[in-house]
């Protein structure tokens, strides 16, 4: 078969099984699978398709075909212009999250000998992004999740991406509450997405991101305030929290949450970094004491 002929069968493959995307896909796929640019391809594509190449080109299309996630079928993601390794133990980092690697790192650039903690790493891609480009600044970063498989992730594309002033942990956010380090910066992008909505979400998410990285109580805030009151002891003075979240509806529900709780006395009000779309994405607050002895 002709690459594309392969093309052209994947598209009609996937048109059926209802993806939008199909032939963005099916060029995709065949890229990843023969490790070419969308020019050579071009040029190729009245080049014979090796056996073993066609059978694995639609093996991964028949997996497309049943909603994975594109990231997962070809194990890579790329995120703040770096390639990051997925799986079905780690989130898909998203482009929105890239905001709150942007101001991190804008805040983080106005510092010396700076600590930072990342709460629900996952892959890595926050705080890897942050060391990456900070390199050559004194920094150091700390970041744990839950999941031992997804810190594996996390150290490869550690070691893949060269970064070296980062230190990555497996412990639950109870346990990070006791960390003795005091820390510059924090940040997080928690499961946030209110449990109720899981039936209104598509195929390609709810069937194969890790639910304990997408999904919350409390109309998915319970993490949220979590690591919220957990910075109070973790912060330094004047340290800054940056925490992605669902959207204006759920700003409203912190704003609600930090006000019956007094949380004025730790942090400063509430702020909501919004995306490009106008969408209330990223949660500021700046630590404004360093309590001794809170009851958490």
């Amino acid at each position: 078969m002709l690459i594309n002929e392969a093309i052209s069968t994947a598209v009609n493959q996937l048109k059926q099984a209802g993806i939008d995307s199909s032939e963005t896909d099916a060029k995709a796929l065949m890229l990843h699978i023969l490790g070419i640019n969308l020019s050579r391809l071009l040029l190729q594509a009245n080049d014979e398709l090796s056996k073993k190449d066609e059978d694995l080109y639609f093996k991964k299309v028949h997996e497309r075909v049943l909603c994975k996630p594109f990231a997962y079928i070809t194990g890579e993601k790329e995120f703040y212009s770096l390639p990051f390794t997925v799986n079905e133990h780690t989130l898909i980092p998203r482009p929105e999250t890239e905001l709150l690697v942007e101001n991190a790192i804008e805040f983080l650039r106005t510092k010396q000998n700076a600590v930072f903690l990342d709460f629900c790493t996952g892959s890595g891609n926050i705080p890897i992004a942050i060391c990456h480009e900070l390199r050559n600044k004194s920094i150091h970063g700390y970041a744990f999740d839950i999941s031992l498989k997804a810190i594996h992730v996390a150290q490869e594309n550690k070691k893949t991406l060269k970064v070296k002033n980062l230190s990555l942990f497996c412990m639950n956010l109870h346990d990070g509450v006791h960390l003795k380090q005091k820390f510059d910066l924090i940040t997080a992008n928690p499961p946030y997405i209110p449990i109720e909505e899981k039936r209104n979400l598509q195929k390609d998410i709810t069937d194969y991101e890790p639910h304990g990285a997408l999904f919350s109580e409390g109309n998915g805030c319970k993490e949220i305030f979590k690591i919220i009151i957990s910075s109070i002891t973790l912060l330094k003075q004047n340290g800054l929290l940056l925490m992605e979240i669902s959207d204006n509806k759920q700003a409203e529900e912190i704003n609600s949450l930090f006000y019956q709780n007094e949380l004025g006395k730790y942090f400063s009000q509430p702020e909501f970094i919004n995306d490009y779309a106008g969408i209330k994405r990223i949660l500021k607050l700046i630590s404004n004491c360093t309590p001794e002895g809170v009851t958490l």
